[in-house]
């Protein structure tokens, strides 16, 4: 079999089986490994362009690399499109989003609320301070007579 026919029969096997598995990952890469790997058919295609005349391996060998590019380019797109839908997955980006949930109060802060709400309506005034004062403004600052 010569190498054209080769090219030819590996590009009839490779678009035959490419069509029936491409919802399969598992078997398209038993695929790609069959036609693209180290020791594929595209490879054996390069290893018999060693035995062709100088005068024709220039044009076979770039039957080859199309071949090639033909196949790669062929599981790229596959690759594409299926991530794609992965990402995709039918979101509209353009909607607005959900809303979050806003939270609440602290139960220690309503109770503490309540309390100073209490007390406010007994008459008491609610100031905020330090939450702890030292001796001297305890003490000392209260006895110092003012002039």
């Amino acid at each position: 079999m010569s190498v054209s026919d080769k090219i030819e029969s590996i590009q009839k096997t490779y678009k035959s089986e490419i069509d029936s598995v491409t919802n399969n990952p598992e078997k398209l890469k038993e695929l790609y490994i069959k036609f693209l790997g180290r020791k594929g058919l595209v490879a054996d295609l390069y290893s018999d362009l060693a035995s062709l005349p100088n005068d024709k391996k220039p044009t076979f060998g770039q039957k080859i690399n199309n071949l090639k590019i033909d196949i790669q380019n062929t599981f790229d797109r596959i690759e594409i499109s299926k991530s794609s839908k992965d990402k995709n997955l039918g979101i509209d980006y353009s909607l607005p989003g959900n809303d979050f949930f806003q939270g609440s109060i602290h139960p220690i802060t309503k109770v503490l609320d309540d309390i100073s709400n209490i007390f406010k309506s007994i008459g008491f005034s609610i100031f905020s301070g330090n939450e702890i004062e030292d001796e001297f403004y305890n003490f000392e600052a209260l006895n110092i007579p003012k002039y």
